[in-house]
C-alpha cells in the first residue's frame, strides 16, 4: 500500500547502533578492558550490570537533543504514476547527545586507582587523530567531556556531550498525482460579481 502524504516529516532517526559500535570500540581499546568486557548499558529492568568479574565499562545515553535546525531536500523520483509516490523528501541535521561512561573495578582488589587510570587514559585518546576520525565514521563527533570523576569505590564516571547526525526520508505524492474533479470544488460559492453591475 503506498505511502499516503503527509502534513509534516516525521522525527529524524539517529543510526544508534553505528554510534553505539563506535563508542563502544573506543572505550573498549582506550581502557584496555576488550569487547567482551565493555558493553552498552540497556536499563537496569534487564539485568543491571553484573559486578561479578571486575573490572569492566558500560556505557549508557542520558539524552539526545536537535540542535539547530534540519535541513530538507526534495528528490524528484520521476515522472508520476498513479498510486506510487514520486518524489522523496530528505530531512538531515545533528542531535546532541549526552553519554554517561562508567568504569568499574574491584574495591577490594587494594588500591581503587585502577579504575580511575583506565577511563583517564581512555579520554586522553579522544583527542588522537585517528579516534576522532573513526569516531567521524561511526556518524559520532566529541565535543566535550566532563573528566573522570569517583562516584563510589571502585565506581569512576564521566559524561561525553557528542554530536551525532541524523537523517530520514518519506516518499510523498507531488501536486501532479492528485487528480481534481472539474468544477466539483466550486459548488456552493456564489458567482463574483462586478461592482455596480
Amino acid at each position: 500500500m503506498p505511502n499516503a502524504p503527509s502534513p509534516a516529516l516525521p522525527a529524524a532517526a539517529i543510526n544508534r547502533r553505528a554510534v553505539e559500535d563506535g563508542l563502544h570500540s573506543w572505550l573498549a581499546q582506550g581502557t584496555g578492558l576488550g569487547d567482551a568486557r565493555t558493553w552498552w548499558q540497556v536499563s537496569d529492568d534487564e539485568g543491571g550490570v553484573a559486578r561479578s568479574s571486575f573490572p569492566f565499562a558500560t556505557m549508557a545515553w542520558l539524552s539526545t537533543v536537535p540542535e539547530g535546525s534540519d535541513s530538507v531536500a526534495e528528490e524528484d523520483l520521476g515522472v508520476p504514476v498513479a498510486g506510487i509516490p514520486d518524489v522523496r523528501l530528505h530531512a538531515t541535521g545533528l542531535r546532541r547527545a549526552t553519554i554517561s561512561v562508567q568504569v568499574f573495578s574491584d574495591p577490594k582488589a587494594g588500591p581503587e586507582l585502577s579504575g580511575l587510570l583506565r577511563l583517564e587514559a581512555a579520554l586522553a585518546r579522544l583527542m588522537l587523530p585517528t579516534v576522532r576520525s573513526a569516531l567521524r565514521a561511526a556518524g559520532v563527533g566529541i565535543v566535550s567531556n566532563s573528566g573522570a570523576r569517583k562516584v563510589s569505590a571502585g565506581q569512576h564516571s564521566a559524561e561525553l556531550v557528542a554530536y551525532v547526525s541524523s537523517a530520514v526520508s518519506e516518499d510523498v505524492f507531488s501536486i501532479q498525482t492528485v487528480a481534481f474533479e472539474p468544477g466539483g470544488d466550486l459548488v456552493g460559492i456564489p458567482a463574483f460579481e462586478a461592482p455596480g453591475g
